[in-house]
């Protein structure tokens, strides 16, 4: 379970949704750590056929809700398993949010989803009484 925007996204949603797409072979999706979001979703494929604008294309084509949307893509070889062959997603969290690398691929923050009602862009100061009516 993915926790984004105080919504809860089921990676496996995703991963269905992205899976569908040709030019995608594997795909995993994690949370990655966000001050403001609690998590941002990236999805972790494996495929050269893809690039993030085609795989965000398709999300939005599936009729995904925008908030389950991964926020970045990471383009991998091969996802890492263990020897049962169970995606190892803890080191794909390390992979994603080692961003600095240039392997990670962001979509403009306007894919991003909205702020919740306590981040600083949506908070409203009260409005200022007229003069004299204090």
């Amino acid at each position: 379970m993915i926790i984004s925007g105080a919504s809860n996204i089921h990676p496996e949603e995703v991963e269905a949704i992205l899976g569908t797409y040709p030019g995608v072979a594997d795909v995993a999706v994690v949370g990655v750590p966000d001050a403001r979001y609690g998590d941002l979703i990236v999805a972790c494929a494996v495929g050269g056929g893809a690039s993030a604008a085609d795989l965000d294309a398709h999300c939005r084509a599936s009729g995904l809700a925008d908030f389950k949307r991964p926020q970045g893509y990471l383009f991998l070889p091969a996802l890492p398993r263990n020897s049962l062959a169970k995606v190892l997603r803890r080191e794909l969290r390390t992979a994603a949010g080692a961003h600095h690398s240039g392997r990670l691929a962001y979509i403009s923050p306007a894919a991003r989803p909205p702020p919740g009602p306590h981040s600083a862009a949506t908070h409203r100061t009260p409005a200022a009484s007229p003069a004299g009516h204090d």
